[in-house]
């Protein structure tokens, strides 16, 4: 899959995410899944997309799902995405 689909597949989960659709952990799924796959990355991008994931897994766990700042994570989603080399394919 190339860079720029993972981006496409990323902003519909930041949607859905932030009307609800779908919970933090299905986020936080597509979120690992998706940094995993990238290609072109900096190695510090990708681990900070690691760390994301392992706050958001915490805090399910905690039961803590609804303090996650869901204004906050699509801000940080936002600038992250930026950083994706989409001209690569």
């Amino acid at each position: 899959m190339s860079n720029l689909n993972i981006v496409t597949r990323l902003r519909i989960a930041a949607q859905d995410y932030e009307h609800g659709r779908i919970s933090v952990a299905s986020f936080a799924a597509e979120l690992y899944g998706s940094s995993a796959a990238l290609e072109g990355m900096e190695y510090g991008r990708v681990k900070e997309a690691q760390l994301v994931f392992a706050q958001l897994t915490q805090a399910v766990e905690a039961g803590r799902e609804n303090d996650v700042d869901r204004q906050a994570l699509a801000a940080w989603l936002q600038g992250w995405l930026a950083t994706i080399p989409v001209g690569l394919e």
